[in-house]
């Protein structure tokens, strides 16, 4: 028996124990869910994906009844990956996965937050989602994950202030982390959002905050002092370090390609 007609008869055998379990005739919804989930699994695989979506639909129905509902979630977050349904269907079955949320780890808390925050149109709609839902989030560790499709969205629209709002709770994760060298990267990040906004002031105000801690002995702090003094100075000399320096490149990619821009704007003007 191929893929298919595996995939049809257990589709079927579904169907018919559901009908006999409504009926109280010898039918059970796990006989039924394990019957669903080989017709899930096979459609899958042979990218049959309305047929796919609809034994999907009924194994989250069987994982329902019997209270299985981290099973269901993980189904219903299955189906937003489908290709045969609108977005509008997605983000249905993302919400209707969240009522189960709070049974879940935190890895899976994680990628449902993704896709929320995925399909959500605007960056307000975005907040929202990380707003109600970084609390179901047990582990310091995950919430950075949480953080950071939001973060690259708020970048992408040239978001920048709302950006060093969340970069300064991450700062405060990465300290109960104990992890410094992403403590000095998230300060040279903020320093750098500033400076393209053109506000020295707040910049050198973060520069001087965090000299009396243990950043003033990190490369991060050699590479701040350079773009403080380069946005007052305008440097050609220091202009060139700061477009060579590994420490800017290591950063997330779309905060070196907005320096860079920055970079090539003044470089412009002067």
């Amino acid at each position: 028996m191929n893929k298919l007609e595996e995939a049809n008869n257990n589709f079927i055998k579904g169907i018919n124990t559901l009908k006999c379990t409504i009926c109280n005739i010898n039918g059970d919804y796990l006989e039924a869910s394990e019957y669903f989930k080989i017709a899930f699994n096979n459609y899958k695989i042979l990218e049959i994906y309305d047929k796919s979506f609809e034994s999907g639909e009924k194994l989250v129905e069987c994982y329902e009844k019997m209270k299985l509902y981290k099973n269901a979630s993980m189904i219903l977050m299955e189906q937003v990956k489908n290709k045969c349904i609108s977005n509008e269907t997605k983000l249905h079955l993302i919400n209707k996965a969240k009522f189960y949320l709070k049974e879940y780890d935190d890895s899976t808390s994680i990628e449902m937050i993704k896709e929320l925050i995925k399909f959500s149109s605007t960056i307000e709609d975005k907040k929202k989602v990380i707003l109600q839902n970084i609390c179901n989030i047990k582990e310091d560790v995950y919430k950075i994950e949480v953080y950071k499709p939001y973060i690259n969205s708020l970048l992408n629209d040239e978001n920048y202030i709302e950006a060093i709002n969340v970069y300064y709770e991450m700062i405060n994760i990465y300290n109960n982390l104990n992890q410094h060298h992403n403590v000095y990267k998230t300060i040279l990040t903020i320093i750098i959002l500033y400076v393209i906004l053109s506000d020295i002031v707040n910049a050198d105000k973060i520069l001087i905050k965090y000299m009396e801690t243990e950043f003033i002995n990190s490369t991060e702090c050699d590479i701040v002092e350079d773009i403080i003094n380069y946005a007052k100075t305008n440097d050609m000399t220091i202009e060139n370090k700061l477009n060579n320096s590994y420490t800017i490149v290591s950063l997330d990619h779309l905060i070196v390609k907005s320096f860079k821009k920055y970079l090539k704007s003044s470089k412009d003007l002067i």
